[in-house]
Order: C-alpha cells, then sequence, then structure tokens
C-alpha cells in the first residue's frame, strides 16, 4: 500500500520526539512539493498523522522476523492520518501538548474519530513565518549523537538464533545499528 508509519523513542529517548515527528513531516511535504514542482512530475501530496502515547511492540514471526507496534496510540495516529487533508499534518491532543505552538501555522478542528467520538484534533499546514529551520529532519539527523539504524542482510547463523545452523549460508534481514560518525 501507500501508507507508512515512523516511530520515535522507542529505542533511543528523546524529549523532543513530537517535534522532530512534526518537523519529519514538514520536512517531506517540503521535498514532495519541490519534487512535484519539476517539468513532468505529478503533484505529490501527503496526508500525515500523529498520535503521541503508549504502544505495544514486538518481533513477528519467526520465520520471516517482522517487527511490529500495536495499541490504542497507533489506532488514533492512524485515524489523525485518514481525517487529515492533503499537504497537512493532523496531530492528537496528546501530540500538540508537546509541540511549541509559536512555530506552526495551524488551527484547531473537532472530527469524528471512529472508536472514539468527536475529538479536538490540530490541523498543521506548515512553519510560521520566520521559523528558524535549526530543528529541521535534515539538521537533526546530521547533529544526531544517536545511532542509525540501518537494514542489511547477514547469514542466519551471525544472528546465533537457537535452532538455527550457524554455518548456513542463508541470507536473511536484520538489523544493526550503525554510531554516528561525523560525515553524517
Amino acid at each position: 500500500g501507500d501508507g507508512y508509519m515512523a516511530c520515535a523513542n522507542i529505542a533511543f529517548p528523546n524529549n523532543s520526539h513530537a517535534e522532530s515527528c512534526v518537523e519529519l513531516a514538514l520536512d517531506m511535504m517540503s521535498i514532495a512539493a519541490k519534487l512535484s514542482a519539476r517539468p513532468g512530475n505529478e503533484l505529490t501530496q501527503f496526508r500525515i498523522g500523529i498520535n503521541s502515547g503508549p504502544v505495544v511492540a514486538g518481533v513477528l514471526n519467526l520465520q520471516r522476523l517482522a517487527f511490529d507496534v500495536f495499541g490504542d496510540t497507533v489506532n488514533i495516529a492512524s485515524r489523525m492520518e485518514s481525517t487529515s487533508e492533503p499537504g497537512c499534518v493532523r496531530v492528537s491532543p496528546a501530540t500538540w501538548m508537546q509541540l511549541d505552538h509559536t512555530r506552526y501555522v495551524w488551527e484547531q478542528q473537532d472530527v469524528h474519530v471512529k472508536g472514539k467520538g468527536m475529538m479536538p484534533t490540530y490541523l498543521i499546514r506548515g512553519r510560521a513565518a520566520g521559523m528558524p529551520r535549526e530543528d529541521s529532519f535534515e539538521n537533526s539527523l546530521l547533529q544526531s549523537t544517536s545511532p542509525l539504524i540501518t537494514r542489511h542482510s547477514e547469514p542466519m547463523g551471525s544472528l546465533r538464533r537457537s535452532g538455527t545452523d550457524p554455518e548456513s549460508s542463508q541470507s536473511q534481514p536484520s538489523v544493526r545499528v550503525v554510531p554516528p560518525t561525523p560525515d553524517r
């Protein structure tokens, strides 16, 4: 499908995770708008929804490892996305309470959220004029002191799971934590 989910503050604590998510969303929409403006490209717009709260996370299926997150927080984030407008970010009250409201052009809207009823939400249309971009996703990634997580393939034996053959040459996806370097 064309829906993607990202989580912040799960593996590495980040007190500004809500702000980081909104900044990432706005950066993604800005890049999409720039790419869409090129001759011959189709208009690409995102609907983005953000919620903050606890999740249950785990690995599914031992044959083909898949990491997933579950819970009410995930469901509300999905509802924020489905009720958002193209080119906007809809955030829940739980996320809104963690943001510096002066940084954004926004409006409060009550929307019906399946399973919850009417809920106050906040539609972010962009950054407020004159807001510095030092908190942008690009810059925070470059200045990050947290390791980056990348996906790669390794022989199954290197995972050292019980019941696997250490000499196996079968390649399976796994996750590697890469410490940041000055050039990142």
